[in-house]
C-alpha cells in the first residue's frame, strides 16, 4: 500500500480523536433539542467519512477491492471499535464528559452509511453506459 494513501483516513481519525477528547467546558453550548438532533448527525457523518476514506486508501492498493471483502469488513469493524473506544475514553478519562452509548451507535451507523454510499457509487459506475 502506498503510504500517502493512508494520510487522509489517518488525518481524519486524528481529527475525530481531537474533537471527541475536547474537555467538556470547551464544547459549545447547545439547547438540548438541538443537541439531540445535531450531535448524532455529526457523529454519523464523521464516521461515514472515515470509512469512505479508509476504503479509498485500501482501493489505492488493490483497485479491484470489493465492498464484500475481508479487508473492508475488517476496516468497518475497526472503525466501529474506534467509535466505541472513543466513547469509553470520554466517559472514563475526561472530566466533564460522559460515555454515551447512543453516540457509539451513531458512530456505527455512520460506518454503515459510508458502506451504503460506496455501494451506490459502485453500482452507479457499473451501470453507466460506456462512452465510445
Amino acid at each position: 500500500m502506498r503510504p500517502l494513501a493512508l494520510l487522509p483516513p489517518l488525518a481524519w481519525a486524528l481529527l475525530i480523536l481531537g474533537l471527541c477528547l475536547l474537555p467538556g467546558e470547551e464544547l459549545p453550548e447547545w439547547d438540548w433539542a438541538d443537541l439531540l438532533s445535531l450531535d448524532k448527525l455529526v457523529h454519523a457523518g464523521l464516521f461515514a467519512v472515515l470509512l469512505v476514506l479508509g476504503v479509498r486508501a485500501l482501493r489505492m492498493h488493490g483497485s479491484g477491492l470489493r465492498l464484500r471483502s475481508w479487508p473492508v469488513a475488517l476496516l468497518t469493524g475497526a472503525c466501529i471499535a474506534y467509535g466505541g473506544a472513543l466513547e469509553l475514553m470520554q466517559g472514563h478519562l475526561l472530566a466533564g464528559r460522559t460515555a454515551d452509548p447512543f453516540d457509539a451507535l451513531a458512530n456505527a451507523f455512520g460506518c454503515v452509511l459510508g458502506l451504503v454510499y460506496l455501494s451506490r457509487l459502485d453500482n452507479r459506475r457499473t451501470t453507466l453506459p460506456s462512452a465510445g
